[in-house]
């Protein structure tokens, strides 16, 4: 059953957040982070998480990535093979008490 931590924080253990962090080379970065779902138990938000890492997700099926830890690094190539942006993509289970967005 899919729920809104902001709502019921009470009965989310835990949240599956995806972060996309976009590095344009002289354009900076900038950071995107949405809560995918929340979960009771960790052993759900893992199993949920293994499949945004290795499933058919849009995430995989970037051409040229470096898997990391809890996602993997993927580079888009301009028409002339220059690297124009690269993205980190993270999924992350965590606490419902918590938010791992950057202060700013």
């Amino acid at each position: 059953m899919r729920r809104s931590c902001a709502v019921v924080s009470l009965l989310c253990a835990w949240v599956l957040w995806e972060s996309k962090e976009y590095l344009s080379p002289g354009h900076g970065s900038r950071e995107e982070w949405t809560i995918m779902r929340s979960y009771e138990a960790l052993a759900a938000c893992k199993t949920d998480q293994a499949q945004l890492l290795t499933g058919t997700t849009g995430w995989v099926l970037q051409k040229e990535k470096t898997r990391t830890e809890n996602g993997f690094w993927a580079t888009i190539r301009d028409d002339a093979g220059k690297a124009a942006q690269n993205i980190r993509y993270r999924a992350l289970c965590v606490p419902g008490t918590l938010d791992p967005r950057p202060r700013q």
